[in-house]
Formats: structure tokens, C-alpha cells, sequence
């Protein structure tokens, strides 16, 4: 799906298309006695795939102010239409299709990892700072890839959380 992604994110954005992550309902399946709920939520919901993609108000906030951002439109589905949306849906451009798709390989990303490290490490990182991070790996990446400076140019600023 994504070509020009970095690696992890490719590695991770893989698992979760095969929804083959190590959420609690997962893990539980296995016989692995874990806490079911969600390590990103201050509710008590059940921590699985879909609620991490995008049920969740952490990710769903992420992806919807990238798609703001972006000029898509800011109404974000559940994984399976957010997939449908990247993989048939035409984009204003081939260029603007290939940084929504590495925006959502970074998003899976960066999701995953805040859960891990809310989990093992007890350490968060709000929904801005992540978007911040996100963006200058974004720029970072554009930098080598001469189709995307036209786009990249007019995305100048942070996106603001929606």
C-alpha cells in the first residue's frame, strides 16, 4: 500500500492490515491473562482493533485533522472505510493519494507505539505532540521525493487538532 513509507511503519501498518497487532482481545484468545481495556482511553472499553482504529477519539483526532489538513474530507469512517477510501478512492492527484497513504502508515504507527508505551513504560504523549512529530517526519520524507515539494509547500504550518 505504501512504497515509500520507512520501514517500521510499513512493518506495522502490515500487521494491522492483517489485524495480526497484539491488542488485549487478541491476546486473551491465546489464553494470555491481560487487562482487556484500553490503554488509550480513560473509559472502560475493550481494547481491539477497531477501537484502536479508528473508534478510538486518540487516533480518530489524529487522522482527522491530517485529512482536514490535507483539504480530504474530515469525516473519518471505521478501519475498513478508511482502507476503502486510500486504496480505490481517487485523491487530487497521484501525489496527494501517496502522502495520504504515508500519513496513515505514520498514524497506525505512532498509534501503536503510544499504546506500547502507555503499557509497558506508564509514559504518554498527547494527540499535538504526536501530530507535530508526525509532520516533520512528513517533510523530512518529502525532502527526498521531488513530486511531493509542490504539496509539501502549502502544508507549511501544523495541522490543528480537530
Amino acid at each position: 500500500m505504501v512504497q515509500c513509507s520507512v520501514p517500521k511503519y510499513q512493518f506495522i501498518l502490515w500487521l494491522a492490515l492483517q489485524k495480526r497487532l497484539s491488542t488485549t482481545d487478541r491476546m486473551a484468545k491465546w489464553g494470555i491473562q491481560v487487562p482487556r481495556n484500553c490503554e488509550l482511553c480513560i473509559a472502560d472499553a475493550e481494547e481491539t482493533h477497531a477501537h484502536l482504529f479508528f473508534d478510538y477519539d486518540y487516533s480518530r483526532q489524529i487522522w482527522s485533522s491530517f485529512l482536514c489538513w490535507t483539504r480530504e474530507s474530515s469525516q473519518v469512517g471505521n478501519w475498513e472505510e478508511e482502507i476503502e477510501r486510500l486504496t480505490t478512492k481517487k485523491c487530487n492527484g497521484k501525489t496527494h493519494a501517496e502522502v495520504l497513504r504515508w500519513l496513515l502508515a505514520a498514524i497506525i504507527y505512532h498509534v501503536w507505539s503510544e499504546h506500547n508505551a502507555r503499557r509497558f513504560q506508564e509514559q504518554q504523549q498527547d494527540c499535538i505532540s504526536r501530530l507535530r512529530e508526525i509532520v516533520i517526519q512528513l517533510h523530512r520524507k518529502g525532502q527526498f521525493r521531488s513530486n511531493w515539494k509542490r504539496l509539501l509547500d502549502r502544508l507549511n504550518s501544523y495541522p490543528s487538532l480537530v
